[in-house]
């Protein structure tokens, strides 16, 4: 922007209004992050400036003023404990805005104003970098950048319609410049901007421990886990079980893991035989280190995605999943665990005491199978179909023995009532069994240009057990899925109807739906997604071998050179002089052919004087050079719009015709 002073005379009610508009618009997104007392302030301020100026009101004395900036900074203070960090800063941003309102006085003061809410668009990119915000974002800028060209506008301002089709053209030149700077700029790994997450305030997702009721709430929550792209066949929903935390301590009440479960460096000896699944998943921002993966993932593959595989199998990052995460893993479903230590056997049949009913009835449970381990299963999970057990997001409070009161009083819950019931059984019958947490099914989008990736929401949480088989290893078993089959087959709106949305499984919303979805992941994949991996493979695939900062930079320089040549190219042609019209072009040709045998026309002569004195000078020239003349001077300025087809083409022959030898004193001829 320019650096010239602007008057204080050219502040008006409608620069002002101008401004408070954009500013509201770049505000609203920080009103969720804002305390309230905040954006409150903001209204009253703004409201008040508007009406001052309208009625001539005096502005705050410098005193005023001065308190009520100590008075807010302080207000931040208090809040946030600090001014420092993404949610007290934007604060103190948005306050200190609020109160330039309070000493605005000249339009330069507006610009200052301006460039705050430049700022404030910019912040609410720390908090989130959906789409939505991206819609929100660039009407803001628009609307902002309008405001600027009016504040700087020297006379009345420009109608709103010219004023946005000037700001929208500036912006499309703009956009080039943009596109060079995001795709050649080096990229950092890490968070965005290399800044964490203002906080943990949102976050969802499994915890690592299991108390009765604890997943219900994730069940009912339909926001996004991870979404999943697979190389090749996506494997069938009931073979989709998405590991997570594996909890292998009950202390009566609360499944957690055990104290050297979460340890790197001991994975179990797993034979990775059979089919391999390769995909690409990319997490969302939740509680905790889990990423999530189908059974059994490669180690090798783990290792390159910066995390570590444990005793447990299950994959923990080396950091706090607080940002959005896409890794690429690869799974051998039919994988085997040939050995358990003594250690983790023990661990896996400790039972706290309690219980009795439980104890009893697995017992009766092994006299039944003869000591067959598998059978002893089996006859568990034959239990928990033929009696009347139900599945049910409200199964009631349980308190004392817990595994008893559901087992034979209750018998209603949902799967960590059964996945933790059934593994209590079975450590009861000496089998060793442990807790499984983590995701099953998701949703396969459809869509068919932005689809073919598999959605996994919260609601897909889910818990199961495993057992040590002798011969067979560690086995899967869901009693869940004994109780209430179409929660594995279907998911969990088939099994329970009450959590399905009415119209939310129409066909045309389901397909928006799912739509918005697939954008959403082209979103998080292409744009959000683009770090220095992609930028690498994108540079490769130009031609540029190895590519690395140093040649990054030298390829933006030169990118920005052409983009610089091109606006230049551009404006300086359609700066040009508009081109003369047919007839005036013609006449000029007229007027060289008789400047090159001294008859030069002069800037003020009008055309019939200029024909007066070629006559004068040049009478063989006279009637040719009249005809020209009149043709010129009526296509020119006679609204004979029906005739100038004719005419003009009259004018080019006569023209065309024309020539002028040199005079020889007395005669010239064409």
């Amino acid at each position: 922007m320019s650096s010239q002073r602007l008057s204080a005379n050219t502040l008006t009610a409608q620069h002002l209004g101008w401004v408070l508009m954009a500013s509201a618009l770049a505000f609203v997104p920080h009103i969720t992050h804002l305390p309230p007392w905040v954006s409150a302030l903001a209204a009253l301020v703004s409201v008040w400036r508007y009406i001052a100026h309208l009625r001539g009101w005096g502005l705050p004395p410098v005193l005023l003023r001065s308190v009520l900036v100590a008075v807010s900074f302080t207000g931040v203070l208090v809040q946030y404990q600090t001014v420092n960090g993404i949610e007290a800063g934007s604060a103190l941003l948005c306050v200190m805005a609020v109160m330039k309102l309070t000493e605005t006085r000249t339009a330069r003061d507006l610009v200052v104003l301006i460039y705050i809410a430049y700022f404030l668009i910019a912040a609410q990119f720390l908090y989130e970098q959906t789409v939505w915000m991206l819609i929100w974002a660039v009407p803001s800028i628009w609307l902002l950048s309008a405001t600027l060209l009016q504040v700087n506008h020297h006379g009345r301002l420009l109608a709103i319609k010219p004023a946005l089709a000037l700001s929208g053209r500036m912006l499309l030149h703009a956009l080039p410049l943009m596109l060079a700077l995001f795709l050649l700029f080096p990229r950092m790994q890490g968070s965005f901007w290399a800044i964490e997450a203002p906080s943990k305030r949102g976050l969802t997702g499994l915890s690592d421990k299991l108390e009765l009721g604890s997943i219900s709430e994730l069940i009912q929550s339909n926001e996004v886990a991870f979404r999943v792209r697979f190389e090749g066949e996506v494997p069938d929903r009931p073979q989709r079980y998405w590991r997570g935390p594996v909890l292998d301590h009950f202390d009566g009440r609360t499944w957690t893991p055990g104290a050297t479960a979460q340890s790197p460096g001991e994975t179990p000896d797993v034979v990775l035989d059979g089919p391999r699944v390769t995909y690409e998943l990319t997490l969302e921002p939740q509680i905790g280190r889990y990423l999530f993966a189908l059974e059994a993932p490669d180690p090798l593959a783990v290792m390159s995605v910066d995390a570590m595989l444990t005793q447990d199998y299950q994959i923990l990052a080396r950091r706090d999943l607080t940002d959005r995460t896409r890794v690429r893993l690869i799974s051998y479903p039919e994988a085997k665990v040939r050995h358990i230590t003594r250690a983790l056997r023990q661990r896996t049949l400790d039972l706290p005491q309690g219980n009795p009913r439980a104890r009893e009835l697995a017992a009766q449970l092994v006299t039944d199978a003869g000591g067959r381990a598998s059978q002893v299963v089996a006859s568990a999970l034959e239990l928990f179909r033929e009696q009347p057990f139900y599945y049910t997001l409200r199964p009631g409070e349980l308190r004392g023995n817990r595994i008893d009161q559901f087992l034979f009083d209750t018998r209603r819950g949902f799967c960590e009532h059964y996945a933790s019931s059934f593994t209590f059984l079975m450590r009861a019958a000496g089998i060793p069994a442990r807790v499984v947490t983590g995701y099953q099914g998701g949703e396969l989008n459809t869509s068919v240009l932005v689809g073919g990736h598999l959605t996994v929401r919260q609601s897909d949480a889910h818990a199961w057990a495993e057992v040590w088989l002798r011969g067979r290893g560690w086995v899967r078993v869901d009693p869940t899925g004994y109780v209430a089959p179409e929660r594995i087959d279907s998911g969990i709106g088939e099994a329970l109807p009450e959590l399905q949305s009415g119209f939310g499984n129409l066909p045309l919303l389901a397909g928006l739906r799912q739509t918005w979805d697939g954008v959403n992941h082209a979103w998080n994949d292409w744009v959000l997604g683009y770090g220095p991996s992609r930028q690498n493979s994108l540079m490769e695939h130009l031609g540029v071998k190895e590519p690395d900062a140093y040649k990054l930079v030298g390829l933006l320089a030169i990118a920005l050179g052409v983009i610089g040549a091109a606006l230049y190219l551009v404006l300086e042609w359609r700066g040009r002089p508009p081109r003369p019209a047919p007839e005036s072009r013609l006449y000029e040709r007229f007027c060289r052919r008789l400047a090159r045998r001294d008859l030069a026309r002069a800037p003020e002569e009008a055309p019939r004087d200029f024909v007066r004195r070629v006559a004068e000078q040049r009478p063989d020239l006279a009637q040719r050079a009249q005809v020209i003349t009149e043709l010129y001077l009526a296509l020119r300025y006679l609204p004979d719009g029906g005739q100038t087809k004719h005419a003009l083409a009259d004018l080019r022959r006569h023209v065309r015709e024309f020539r002028v030898r040199q005079s020889s004193q007395a005669t010239g001829s064409a």
